[in-house]
């Protein structure tokens, strides 16, 4: 080792028989812990004695062995240092006391994704408020299922869909209507008339079920009809024909008769509109206003959801289509009526598989409609009497079904008829009409 600082080299490591280098200060000699020294290389002007110059090699000595000591013990201490200097390779070094060379110096070059690709975890992935979560495991559920908000479309997905038999056996008088399901007093025409009147109606002073004159809207044609009820149809929307088709072939009487007159079903319309609709499905026929789909559509898939009526198809399809129309602002002639009275409820349905004589539709005693010009006697003390029509005056004519002021003005001019059969002479007045005068059993021939 050598050190400067006095002018002066020391060589050798005080080892006994150590030869030292020379070097071009002097000549260093070891012998024992001493060392002769030219004096010359010490000092120029003040020779060191020979106990300072022993004690300085002395203790350079021992700095010399020190410093030897840390580096040949460095490569020991810095081997588990390189080790844990690299954690990415999740290696530990092999246990060898004996090793002293330092660890792999190209072991930090190791790409660290290499290192940790299976250790890893799955980042997490952060869903935008809202958005639907898939769960890794296709049979775990996220949460409820959706819920349908209308129950009409639910109602038309249980509809059971199959094609329709070629008609037979149908007869309109297999369906008994205009009968009085809530015995009220007023049969079931009547108390749609006085559900869908609009404002005030004018009533009969002796029988207070009927409306002389009032002001009606007809949903299927956007039209507004002032005058007699005469002239207006109470429609079944889905018809006695479609509902024979659809199921009601195998009912009793009892489950026709409680169809027929189910105000769910009944709607006053003008009779050209209802013409137009005959006796055809949604699937081969629909208002033409478009406005009245709506109604029509869900009136319809309630009706054949409560008497278990099938839909082919193509009205399935239709059915579909105009319920997507609705809006909460869709109309409907039932709930658009501020001065009739109150819709009757629909009566219980009775079971297809019921002998006709075994169920009664349950009886309720709601009001009587209250006259609109003068007071009228109870509904309940009225006898109604037979309107003959070959006596009976045009405002008496006006009392029976289908007949206005100007079919009661034909009426008298036509006089006498042999039998009620015989109004079929009347204009307007079909065979469909002539059963629903016949179902009414108002009009007759004598008294």
């Amino acid at each position: 080792g050598m050190r400067s600082g006095r002018d002066w080299y020391l060589c050798g490591s005080g080892a006994p028989g150590a030869t030292s280098p020379t070097t071009d200060t002097g000549v260093v000699s070891a012998e024992g812990s001493a060392a002769e020294i030219s004096a010359d290389a010490i000092s120029p002007t003040a020779p060191a004695s020979r106990d300072e110059t022993s004690a300085i090699a002395s203790d350079d000595d021992s700095r010399t062995r020190r410093d030897l000591d840390q580096r040949d013990a460095a490569p020991i201490r810095e081997a588990p240092v390189e080790a844990e200097s690299s954690p990415s390779t999740g290696l530990t070094p092999p246990p060898d006391p004996t090793a002293l060379t330092p660890a792999n110096p190209d072991a930090d070059a190791t790409p660290a994704s290499s290192a940790t690709s299976t250790s890893t975890p799955r980042p997490s992935v952060s869903l935008p408020v809202g958005a639907p979560r898939v769960p890794d495991d296709p049979a775990t559920s996220v949460g409820p299922p959706p819920v349908v908000s209308d129950p009409v479309l639910g109602a038309l997905a249980s509809l059971v869909v199959r094609d329709e038999s070629p008609r037979s056996g149908y007869a309109r008088e297999l369906f008994p209507h205009w009968n009085d399901p809530d015995g009220n007093g007023c049969d079931a025409r009547q108390d749609v008339l006085s559900s869908q009147v609009l404002g005030l109606a004018q009533r009969d002073l002796v029988d207070a079920c009927v409306i002389v004159e009032g002001d009606w809207w007809s949903i299927y044609d956007d039209v507004t009809h002032a005058g007699s009820p005469a002239e207006l149809d109470v429609d079944h929307i889905v018809s006695l024909a479609e509902a024979w088709d659809s199921g009601a072939g195998g009912w009793s009487a009892t489950r026709r008769r409680a169809f027929a007159n189910d105000p769910l079903n009944l709607v006053a319309v003008t009779a050209s509109s209802n013409r137009s609709k005959s006796d055809r499905d949604l699937g081969e026929w629909r208002p033409p206003e478009r406005d009245a789909w709506c109604f029509t559509a869900r009136t319809t898939v309630q009706v054949k959801a409560r008497y278990d009526l099938s839909v082919d198809a193509r009205e399935a399809g239709a059915l579909a289509e105009m319920l997507s129309t609705c809006t909460a602002s869709s109309p409907d002639p039932r709930s658009a009526a501020p001065g009739g009275s109150t819709p009757v409820a629909a009566p219980s349905v009775p079971s297809s598989s019921a002998p006709s004589s075994s169920v009664t539709p349950p009886v309720t005693s709601p009001p009587p409609p209250t006259p609109t010009t003068v007071p009228v006697a109870p509904v309940t003390t009225v006898v109604a009497s037979c309107v003959d029509i070959n006596t009976a005056s045009a405002a008496e004519l006006e009392r029976i079904v289908h007949i206005g002021a100007s079919r009661a003005q034909q009426i008298l001019e036509l006089r006498p008829f042999a039998t009620v059969d015989d109004l079929v002479r009347v204009s307007g007045i079909g065979a469909s009409r002539l059963a629903d005068i016949l179902d009414q059993g108002l009009a007759c021939v004598g008294s």
